[in-house]
């Protein structure tokens, strides 16, 4: 599956960022589920709006984006 350039993932977060103003942003990717037991795994499928924003499809990762002056952005997985 083809993806974007980086930069359109950038601006995606850049104008939510700007609609959102100040605060705390978490975002949370999906993990493996198992269908009916634990060795029945189903295919892995990220969070959609984890992958508009991001695009990285790995299992159990999340990321924080603090929207005001001094603090940073961190990225989990």
């Amino acid at each position: 599956m083809s993806t974007f350039p980086k930069d359109t993932y950038i601006e995606r977060r850049n104008r939510l960022k700007q609609k959102v103003g100040t605060g705390i942003l978490l975002f949370l990717g999906n993990e493996e589920s198992s269908s009916n037991f634990k060795d029945n795994w189903y295919p892995f499928r990220q969070d959609s709006s984890f992958l508009y924003f991001f695009w990285l499809r790995h299992a159990r990762t999340c990321s924080d984006h603090r929207y005001r002056s001094g603090l940073g952005n961190h990225l989990w997985g």
